[in-house]
């Protein structure tokens, strides 16, 4: 077991990694970096089973920023602990489409987006080795102008 010390450098390492996940490959577009911060066995498990590994996840940031060449993530809030980081954060652009989203595909619509999240990350071995993300996915269909049924 670790003492409470060395979970503290850890945790902050492990943030600064998702730091910089967020601003060069998110924010900037930096893919070159994308197998030097994911493990090779990365699992998504907010992804469906045949969508959750690390090329996935690199094929749906890679479309987001096709969408919405504008997209900037800022962090809101950084909590570590032991082998996990979480991010409290908001995305920004101008959707302008196609984009695939969790209630199906938005046209080009050219309207400004702003989307909470939260994203838990586990390390190991210095790179993300599994993710869980959250996001207010009708504040986004709504700003895409999703209409909702009931």
């Amino acid at each position: 077991m670790k003492n409470v010390a060395e979970l503290g450098v850890n945790s902050m390492k492990g943030a600064r990694r998702e730091g910089k996940f967020i601003e060069e490959v998110h924010n900037k577009g930096n893919f070159a970096l994308f197998n030097e911060l994911f493990a090779p066995n990365y699992v998504n498990h907010s992804a469906p089973a045949n969508q959750n590994d690390r090329a996935a996840r690199e094929q749906g940031i890679r479309s987001y920023r096709a969408a919405a060449s504008d997209l900037r993530v800022t962090i809101d809030d950084v909590i570590a602990e032991g082998d996990k980081v979480a991010l409290r954060w908001t995305t920004h652009g101008t959707e302008r489409g196609p984009l695939r989203t969790p209630l199906g595909i938005a046209p080009s619509t050219d309207r400004p987006i702003s989307i909470p999240g939260v994203n838990i990350f586990r390390i190991a071995n210095g790179q993300i080795a599994e993710e869980w993300i959250v996001w207010d996915t009708l504040s986004w269909a709504q700003q895409l102008g999703f209409q909702m049924r009931r």
